[in-house]
């Protein structure tokens, strides 16, 4: 019985894979539940110095060019935040039975942050 799964889907709530996937599986997105008017982005270059590394146009060695589709993927990552990052529950929870779900580790520390992906984190009030 599938109660629940996360992850960082490099896809946004409204693509037609996660569209799809959260309708055949009758997922309640979490973030989605508590927070239905605000953005929620765990993948911010404004504001998450890291993402930089990923969305730099030279690979890891920092001295390789990236081939064209790379490059143009490097240059949508350095400039969309976006909420690629999920926690789902199955259709077994009530979204009543969602206490609280909010970003964390979206702040720096010295300057830096803990990940290119801002966390999720659910806390629930019971369990089915």
């Amino acid at each position: 019985m599938l109660l629940g799964f996360m992850g960082d889907f490099n896809a946004t709530v409204e693509s037609s894979e996660m569209a799809e996937l959260i309708t055949e599986l009758d997922l309640l997105d979490t973030y989605a539940v508590k927070h239905p008017d605000q953005s929620g982005f765990t993948w911010d270059p404004g504001k998450n110095s890291n993402t930089g590394y990923d969305a730099s146009p030279f690979w890891a060695n920092g001295i390789t060019p990236r081939d064209p589709l790379n490059k143009l993927e490097a240059q949508f990552d350095r400039d969309m935040a976006r909420r690629i990052d999920f926690v789902f529950l199955s259709y077994q929870f009530n979204p009543n039975m969602i206490k609280d779900v909010g970003l964390v580790f979206n702040r720096s520390t010295n300057g830096l942050f803990t990940s290119d992906h801002f966390g999720l984190q659910v806390v629930l009030k019971q369990l089915p």
